[in-house]
């Protein structure tokens, strides 16, 4: 702990460290640079979705017709690819066959998605799109800081694709104000309802259990509440078939791009992209060691975890810290997942910690990524989640909260 004391990087870690102190920018400079920040994430959304006005691109023709699927006698057979050949085509006439998408979601996740089934498929996409704003203003309320979500660039393909990750960032921002009033079963419940995104949840919660165990008795309600709506809503052979799909899917994505369920590793922005990255050196077969190698440093960076969760550090830093590896570690996540870094970035007071966060609302910079550098994104995660620990080397005492209540 006091090994970096006194250092040039233990003092970026200062959290009375802010960007705006650094770059000598006042408060009007600040709403400047979020004015900014947001006004160029609006314009490249209207102008990405001025190309896409029919709504052929994207996931909404997925999502609408599962929907329509739910109401109608194929709910059982809502992850049979047959069921929406025809439905999409009729939707989007003179669809390509390998653009019709399969539902891959959650059954209950469709409760949100019901309600935009009964508009006609445009009108309910560009509705799910108003929608979804009107959830990222919420949480930057919520969280005390607009622009840290509205500026974020993740949250241009959020939009444009027609994704559900701010309802993700909305559940897991109430969880970290109910752990901010130490009401841990209803923040677990929050995560638990959270399931939809479990390649990401279920690490997060297991960090955050290894800080507050009283969490998993919330997590364990609503996990057994949204598994019986699922049993309600597509029954015993429906469930199984979603099973099924996901375990094909994360066993011929493994090691290998998987052509037939359109999952390329190199596209996450994970730990296990950057190593599936580094193994398929540019092709596109990854090396056998792959799966071994991943799970060896997803074991290190959770004992990581586990040693802070159990240290004298600020609640701020444990749950940044606990986002941060939930997508590190995440099997399963892609850009428009990386709205979530809204949550650390907002708690984190760190300058060095920020800064490595800062090309996240760059949407121009962030560009230089896409499409197969994803991966890559991990690497400024993991500095963050070192710019965690330096903080708490530099200042090991107690930091005010970085949230207005």
């Amino acid at each position: 702990m006091k090994l970096y004391k006194g250092t040039r990087l233990a003092a970026l870690a200062k959290p009375e460290w802010d960007i705006g102190r650094v770059f000598h920018t006042d408060e009007g400079g600040k709403r400047l640079v979020a004015s900014l920040l947001m006004g160029l994430n609006l314009l490249l959304v209207i102008g990405l979705q001025a190309s896409n006005s029919r709504i052929v691109a994207g996931d909404w023709k997925m999502y609408y017709t599962a929907a329509l699927a739910l109401r109608s006698s194929h709910r059982a057979d809502l992850y049979n690819p047959d069921v929406y050949m025809a439905t999409q085509q009729r939707l989007l006439p003179g669809l390509p066959p390998d653009e019709v998408k399969t539902y891959t979601h959650t059954p209950y996740e469709l409760l949100a998605y019901l309600p935009f089934s009964f508009l006609p498929y445009r009108a309910a996409a560009y509705a799910w799109i108003g929608f979804t704003m009107l959830l990222a203003v919420l949480c930057g309320r919520l969280l005390g800081s607009y622009a840290a979500v509205l500026g974020l660039a993740p949250l241009i393909p959020v939009l444009v694709y027609q994704q559900d990750s701010v309802i993700a960032l909305l559940l897991l921002t109430l969880c970290w104000r109910l752990l901010q009033s130490d009401k841990l079963v209803p923040a677990g419940l929050m995560l638990g309802l959270a399931l939809f995104k479990f390649p990401l949840v279920l690490p997060l919660t297991l960090v955050l259990v290894l800080w507050k165990p009283r969490l998993l008795k919330g997590f364990a309600v609503s996990g057994a509440v949204v598994f019986l709506v699922s049993l309600l809503l597509v029954g015993p052979a429906g469930l199984h078939s979603y099973v099924d799909y996901i375990w094909h899917m994360a066993r011929d994505s493994s090691a290998a791009v998987s052509p037939q369920h359109q999952v390329d590793p190199r596209h996450m922005p994970t730990l296990r992209g950057v190593i599936y990255e580094i193994a398929s050196g540019g092709a596109r077969v990854g090396a056998s060691w792959t799966v071994p190698v991943t799970a060896l440093a997803a074991l290190v960076l959770l004992l990581a975890g586990w040693k802070f969760m159990r240290s004298a550090a600020p609640d701020e830093l444990k749950f940044s810290l606990a986002v941060l590896l939930a997508i590190l570690l995440s099997y399963h996540s892609l850009l428009h997942d990386l709205v979530l870094l809204a949550i650390p970035f907002v708690l984190l007071r760190s300058f060095f910690a920020r800064l490595l966060l800062l090309p996240f609302y760059c949407a121009p910079l962030l560009l230089l990524f896409y499409p197969n550098g994803h991966a890559w994104l991990a690497l400024f995660m993991l500095g963050a989640c070192v710019g965690v620990w330096l903080t708490l080397t530099a200042q090991p005492d107690p930091i005010p909260a970085a949230v207005p209540g």
